[in-house]
């Protein structure tokens, strides 16, 4: 399903800290996190790698709206906080507003990353339990949480991703195919952002038949 949520906010510029140094995309720091000036912590690389906050609150209802519906049409009672697994947590913009509904567990592979999950969830006082570790690698802590909902975000390419075309079938991530993460993921419901221009039949030979897969 696609959609098309974004809502930016323009700033003049103004000085930017020594820690960036790309002057367009800090400006937009507010359209990643409107609380920002509460001391939000996120690095050179998150500033345009981030999902904009008024894009992940959208996507998060979506999410729980989908989820709603799936209980609904299997007769099944509807978990009040049903576990998600988001497994690229970046500096968690998408899982902040996710914990809004779900009961969330992150996975970050850098150190730095998941202290700033945590800082930031904090200033939005949601609570998200933070794994550090390669999302690939992941198959015990799904067993062991056993999420309802799995949300795949990958960076796509920093800031020319808009310029380049996907081949999904061949992205590599680090040293890993980005395809292989869906020999590990099991749930029911698996959302997949994906960029605007890709080429790859991951709807159709990815996703079993079983999950439900919302792509932008």
């Amino acid at each position: 399903k696609n959609l098309k949520l974004q809502r930016y906010y323009k700033f003049k510029n103004s000085i930017i800290p020594k820690q960036f140094q790309n002057q367009h995309y800090y400006n937009k720091r507010y359209n990643l996190f409107s609380k920002y000036d509460q001391n939000i912590q996120l690095d050179e690389e998150m500033l345009f790698s981030v999902c904009p906050e008024y894009n992940a609150k959208h996507e998060a209802v979506f999410l729980h709206n989908l989820y709603k519906q799936q209980q609904e049409d299997k007769n099944k009672i509807q978990n009040p906080r049903p576990i998600l697994l988001d497994l690229f947590g970046g500096v968690g913009g998408f899982a902040i507003q996710l914990a809004a509904f779900f009961r969330v567990f992150t996975v970050e592979l850098q150190p730095e990353r998941c202290q700033m999950i945590l800082h930031n969830s904090k200033i939005y006082e949601k609570d998200i339990t933070v794994v550090q570790g390669d999302c690939f690698e992941q198959k015990q802590l799904l067993d062991a949480v056993n999420p309802e909902i799995v949300t795949i975000s990958p960076p796509w390419g920093g800031i020319h991703y808009k310029r380049a075309k996907f081949n999904i079938d061949e992205l590599v991530i680090g040293d890993k195919k980005f395809i292989d993460i869906f020999n590990v993921v099991t749930a029911s419901i698996v959302y997949v952002v994906l960029p605007k221009d890709y080429v790859g039949k991951i709807n159709d030979q990815y996703i079993w038949e079983n999950r439900d897969c919302g792509c932008f």
